[in-house]
């Protein structure tokens, strides 16, 4: 099955600094949940690489059997595979999300435009109203003054 001799070995240091570093995100991954600030997807996505770099101390020979059966070499190998992978679903998310961004966007210049034409047009109407109702006023005071 797994070969432990071509076992990465961690140092017990090691093992325990990544998981305080990973306990740690998690743990501000959540504050920053409750706050707010992230959204719930995003605290998923994240906690999931968390728990993974977490669990890579205590689950190294699991991974390094997942490793071979795949046909790697060492389990770090499967975890920069799947980094790598999580990294590629990511960029085509924000893909995706961007282009949403620019429909939007696309449609919003579109209806700026047309209520600016209609806002020169309505400018353009006062303009005409108040040209015609000065041109009568004065007309008119002419009017009365030959008659008078």
């Amino acid at each position: 099955m797994y070969d432990l001799s071509r076992r990465i070995v961690l140092s017990f240091r090691l093992e325990i600094l990544i998981f305080i570093l990973a306990t740690a995100t998690c743990s501000l991954l959540l504050f920053a949940m409750r706050s707010g600030k992230i959204r719930g997807g995003f605290v998923a996505m994240w906690l999931s690489v968390c728990l993974l770099i977490g669990s890579l101390p205590f689950l190294e020979s699991f991974y390094g059997g997942i490793a071979t059966f795949i046909g790697m070499k060492y389990a770090i190998d499967m975890l920069f595979m799947f980094a790598i992978l999580f990294l590629m679903v990511y960029v085509f998310y924000l893909t995706a999300k961007l282009q949403r961004i620019m429909d939007v966007v696309e449609i919003l210049a579109s209806r700026a435009a047309i209520v600016e034409s209609h806002l020169a047009l309505m400018n353009e109407t006062k303009k005409n109203q108040a040209s015609t109702i000065s041109g009568q006023l004065e007309g008119g005071g002419v009017d009365e003054q030959a008659n008078g």
